[in-house]
């Protein structure tokens, strides 16, 4: 679009294209794409390509893989 380049090329992990809501629960296996901010409750393995960013309120119980983690709220498990 603007500057030539479509938005499925944008791939370097800092595009922040999932956000997991304040009051939300999700269990399971978690694969994202790019960035993502988790502000609600995952129970299960989260993983993303860019940054996970775990608000304050924000709580994750498993495994967290990510190219860089910023953590505000609660983890319960191995950052990798």
């Amino acid at each position: 679009m603007f500057g030539g380049k479509n938005r499925d090329e944008v791939e370097d992990g800092r595009e922040l294209n999932t956000i997991l809501g304040k009051g939300s629960v999700i269990e399971g296996k978690i694969s994202i794409k790019n960035s993502v901010r988790v502000d609600g409750r995952v129970v299960g393995e989260i993983s993303s390509t860019g940054t996970i960013t775990i608000g304050e309120k924000g709580e994750i119980e498993g495994d967290v893989n990510a190219t860089k983690a910023v953590v505000g709220g609660k983890v319960k498990g191995r950052i990798n």
